[in-house]
């Protein structure tokens, strides 16, 4: 009897939680995780394709990511029982049949709701391997929020297949051939650069050529998105050409936004043409030059995620010109960057092994 009595109470108690409108739509009390962190009896009340806004009471609000979120627990919007429990099978990393469960969800959603629900569609989808159908999603995404384009783009795009991956550069290319909006085109070829950088696909090199040609011509014309933008473009068409051994149609490029490029792309660029200069060296003089280039970051950029591969790398140069006891130097230099990656590190351990036994 206490038991029902008490269960009585507790029902009773959640029933007369106090209902808040937001935009015509009733809400009770929210629950969002971020990872052990909880926040209970917050009231989820906006989303700008980043940030979700929480309503803790009291007339204080809080913005959180929705990247760092784990689950959100909506309590009694209509048609929201779907998205709960998409939420709970992607945190359990059902990733597929979260994505069934929001796309349920969507048609009985509206205002900011629509948008949120639509990102972590996107996000199940590019969780599991589907690019193509993250893609799908990812187009619109960016009309409505072009700001926030680059923090939205799917992120496992080496989880995708090549065949996914092209499927999903063919949704791109389609979309950049119908938006007539510049800030959104600019937007979608840099995912579509993205995809040919982190891809393994053949033809990467040459698709990222016209891309990064087109490009260059609309800046002649003035006609350029953002110079930020356009230029974070152009490293990503650069890092292709080089991970595709082009590496003297990049040196061109790189010369050229050398030129042109604010400062903060700087480093990665004379990283870049260290590499490119390496590729082709012969004589001696060809390798200095490249070590000059590449020791500049190292001087001028200690603080740059290039300085630890602009290290290895001049330290390749004077391994090649025979100065064994200075390539060992900046081999260990190397490893005691905290930028160094574990490849890097496995290089660099590799090369040191390599010059003991000479």
């Amino acid at each position: 009897m206490y038991r029902k009595t008490n269960f009585i109470k507790r029902w009773m108690g959640w029933v007369a939680l106090p209902l808040v409108v937001i935009s015509g739509v009733v809400v009770r009390a929210d629950e969002v995780r971020f990872g052990k962190e909880v926040l209970y009896k917050v009231v989820i009340r906006n989303f700008d394709g980043e940030f979700i806004v929480l309503d803790k009471g009291g007339g204080v609000t809080v913005a959180k990511k929705l990247a760092d979120v784990t689950t959100m627990t909506v309590d009694s919007i209509a048609g929201l029982e779907d998205f709960n429990q998409a939420e709970h099978l992607f945190q359990q990393g059902q990733y597929a049949e979260a994505a069934k469960k929001y796309k349920t969800a969507l048609p009985k959603s509206r205002d900011f709701w629509k948008s949120l629900i639509q990102v972590r569609q996107m996000q199940a989808y590019d969780r599991f391997g589907a690019l193509d159908r993250a893609t799908e999603l990812y187009v619109p995404l960016v009309s409505v929020f072009p700001a926030k384009a680059e923090v939205l783009m799917p992120t496992q795009i080496d989880k995708a297949p090549p065949d996914i991956q092209r499927r999903a550069l063919e949704v791109l290319r389609e979309a950049i051939g119908k938006t007539k909006d510049q800030a959104v085109y600019w937007q979608l070829e840099a995912f579509r650069l993205t995809i040919l950088e982190q891809s393994q696909l053949e033809d990467a090199d040459k698709v990222a050529r016209e891309i990064l040609s087109k490009l260059q011509k609309e800046q002649k014309e003035g006609n350029k998105a953002q110079e930020a933008s356009s230029y974070r473009l152009q490293m990503i068409a650069i890092r292709v050409e080089v991970k595709h051994e082009q590496y003297e149609v990049a040196l061109g490029h790189v010369d050229q936004a050398l030129a042109e490029a604010p400062e903060d792309f700087m480093p990665e660029l004379l990283y870049l043409k260290g590499r490119c200069l390496l590729a082709g060296a012969k004589t001696r003089e060809d390798y200095i030059r490249t070590g000059l280039a590449l020791m500049r970051v190292v001087i001028h950029y200690p603080k740059s995620r290039f300085c630890a591969p602009s290290l290895y790398y001049a330290a390749v140069v004077h391994e090649k010109i025979d100065r064994s006891q200075k390539a060992a130097e900046l081999y260990k230099a190397c490893l005691e960057l905290p930028g160094a990656d574990d490849k890097l590190r496995e290089q660099a351990n590799n090369a040191m092994g390599r010059l003991k036994q000479k």
